[in-house]
């Protein structure tokens, strides 16, 4: 080939890197909701759902979390966690409960050059019944002032900055928490739902339910599902302080964390110490550990290790 036309190539493949590599669906998007709340108590009802809210994409290579925010009255800020395509756009992510997996929500569609369109559905789900179900469907465009946002591929995975994520988390009064056993299983319910489950281990139910009371926490929280990466305990929006007689707990300095990558996995260490086994998946533990060093956490402590059923991080 002419040294010109060589000369011309390099020169267009770096005036177009940005645009094809730059180029991402990262970011908030201004959408409107449309669709039915299908209630099945007595005699079928159906209510219309016609109203605004934003929907915040991060992608990491095919994995794709979309946070959805509040939706009226029948949809709490959710997170969802799953695939895309980077040719087509095509996207399917779910959430997931663990604790009562007939509470999964579906949310997929396509979101490409600053647009995403597709569909939610999920159950209404109380008392472990399911009396009807919520269908809509969402359009809109990327927010004008966030589009074109860097690449969040593996050459950029530890300097992208990440969007601005609220929890995923689940909200309760724990005055109203109770250990019970259903079928077999110990669990600490919230009155209608399931928050833990603890298998055959009652004791170590019981010590959680104290520890959860004495520092009152309100909300649990995710990054991650349906198997987090990272569950923590909240009291008003922030972190658990002070200290309980017995607490099995490893202290550290959040704001020495840092994250390596060893042999494909990543990891949380604090100086030579291993924190966190994340897992290969960057964005999760990027998101992890953005949730640590918000919080400060400096403490994360156990019941019933070495295989403990349940865990929580204080300051």
């Amino acid at each position: 080939m002419h040294r010109k036309n060589i000369t011309l190539l390099l020169l267009l493949s770096f005036l177009l890197y940005p645009v094809y590599c730059l180029a991402t669906p990262d970011g908030t998007y201004l959408v409107q909701m449309k669709g039915t709340n299908y209630l099945f108590q007595g005699a079928t009802s159906t209510t219309t759902i016609k109203t605004n809210t934003t929907l915040t994409v991060l992608t990491m290579d095919e994995n794709i979390t979309i946070k959805v925010e509040q939706i009226d009255s029948i949809h709490t800020p959710t997170t969802y966690k799953g695939k895309w395509n980077k040719q087509t756009g095509d996207f399917s992510a779910i959430w997931w409960f663990k604790g009562a997996a007939n509470k999964s929500k579906l949310l997929f569609g396509k979101v490409k050059k600053n647009q995403i369109s597709g569909s939610l559905v999920y159950p209404k789900v109380a008392h472990n019944l399911i009396p009807g179900y919520v269908n809509l469907e969402f359009s809109g465009s990327k927010d004008a002032g966030q589009r074109d946002l860097g690449s969040g591929n593996s050459h950029s995975s530890l300097t992208t900055p990440l969007p601005a994520f609220n929890n995923d988390c689940i909200t309760f009064d724990p005055d109203h928490l109770k250990v019970h056993n259903i079928d077999g299983q110990w669990n600490i319910t919230t009155g209608e739902d399931e928050l833990i489950n603890f298998g055959n281990r009652r004791l170590e139910a019981a010590e959680a339910l104290i520890i959860i009371k004495y520092y009152e926490m309100d909300q649990v929280c995710y990054v991650g599902q349906p198997d987090p990466a990272l569950t923590y305990w909240l009291v008003r929006a922030g972190s658990p302080s002070g200290s309980l007689s017995k607490e099995d707990c490893i202290g550290f300095s959040s704001h020495k964390l840092v994250l390596r990558k060893i042999k494909k996995r990543w990891k949380i260490y604090e100086g030579e110490n291993l924190l966190l086994d994340i897992g290969p998946d960057n964005l999760e533990a990027r998101l992890v550990l953005h949730s640590l060093k918000r919080y400060r956490f400096q403490y994360h402590c156990f019941v019933g290790r070495p295989r403990p059923s349940f865990d929580y991080w204080r300051r």
